[in-house]
């Protein structure tokens, strides 16, 4: 392109308009590039953000939970004045009401609050003296499992300052000693596969029933248990099995898993009776059981079980809840 005569160094008109047209272009490029990138940014912020606060919301509705009771319990509901003769004191209910006020921000003029506030109150009566019955001194370390268990790694300080927090935390910690020194119990590993609710796309492919799958290869699996293979060496191989692989909404057709007090297993209580029937280093046969919905709290699907026991005792009460309508039952109060 011929220079400008006027002034030799400076490029005509059009060649500026050009070029300043490439620089809008790519001005505006870089612009939606870096609008595209802080968008993405924001959205991956507000996703985080999102999961963070479900996070806290479930670790708060989890905690909250662990202080109340069933709506259904046989627990009073009301105040009471006197425990097996002895006289109770008021300050315990006031300060479990201030608790949940201030740390959950409990409606605690509602009677549903109050009454599930009373039933805590009196479930830790009762706690208390099967404690001094059996001579129990809660150690330090007890108190500091049962604070992980119900609150997690990161307590804040303030709470530890409340009488209701640390009177929840000694209640945790004797239900714990309840639930391993007087309460039925096994422990090992077992194998669970559901056959409804689940079914991989391998085995929708081939236009299988996953109950058909499911139950050809718990036989083999049982087969191979009884040979004397391990949990160990069939979960390697097995986690790498295309039928059994996938999974619907977050729920896996194939679990391995290892047999504890709070183990999903034994909130069925005829399967937990299965359960506690077998002997200590016993593979059980193949069970059938139903798998509740936490949700609805409704039995929604099927599967098979194969459990290998490794530990365990055979306690006075089948569970805690045993130990705590019996205890109940026994219980003088006004």
């Amino acid at each position: 392109e011929e220079p400008d005569i006027k002034n030799p160094t400076r490029p005509k008109s059009s060649t500026i308009k050009i070029g300043g047209a490439i620089l809008g272009i790519f001005l505006l490029l870089g612009g939606l590039v870096g609008a595209r990138y802080l968008v993405q940014k924001q959205k991956v912020g507000e996703k985080r953000t999102q999961a963070q606060n479900e996070q806290v919301k479930t670790k708060e509705q989890n905690q909250t939970n662990t202080s109340q009771l069933d709506p259904n319990s046989i627990l009073p509901d009301s105040p009471v004045s006197l425990f097996n003769n002895n006289q109770v004191d008021p300050k315990v209910y006031s300060e479990a009401l201030a608790y949940d006020k201030n740390v959950w921000r409990s409606d605690i003029e509602s009677e549903q609050a109050k009454k599930l506030v009373n039933q805590r109150v009196f479930e830790r009566l009762l706690l208390y003296q099967e404690a001094k019955k059996q001579g129990w001194v809660i150690t330090d370390e007890e108190k500091s499992a049962a604070e992980k268990r119900l609150f997690g790694e990161n307590i804040h300080a303030n709470l530890r300052l409340y009488p209701e927090f640390n009177r929840q935390i000694e209640a945790e910690a004797i239900k714990e000693k309840i639930r391993q020194e007087l309460t039925s119990w096994r422990a090992g590993e077992y194998i669970r596969l559901r056959y409804t609710g689940v079914g991989s796309e391998a085995v929708r492919n081939k236009g299988q029933n996953p109950k058909t799958i499911a139950q050809t290869k718990i036989n083999e699996i049982k087969n191979r248990l009884d040979r004397g293979e391990a949990f160990s060496s069939l979960r390697a191989e097995l986690n790498n099995d295309s039928d059994l692989m996938d999974q619907n909404d977050g729920e896996e057709m194939l679990t391995f898993n290892y047999l504890t007090l709070d183990s999903s297993l034994f909130d069925d209580p005829d399967f937990n009776k299965k359960v506690l029937d077998l002997n200590v280093n016993e593979i059980s046969k193949i069970f059938t059981m139903q798998l509740m919905d936490h949700e609805t709290n409704k039995y929604i699907d099927y599967a098979f079980v194969i459990i290998k026991t490794t530990g365990g005792i055979n306690g006075s009460y089948s569970s805690y809840k045993n130990w705590l309508d019996k205890s109940f039952s026994q219980t003088k109060y006004q």
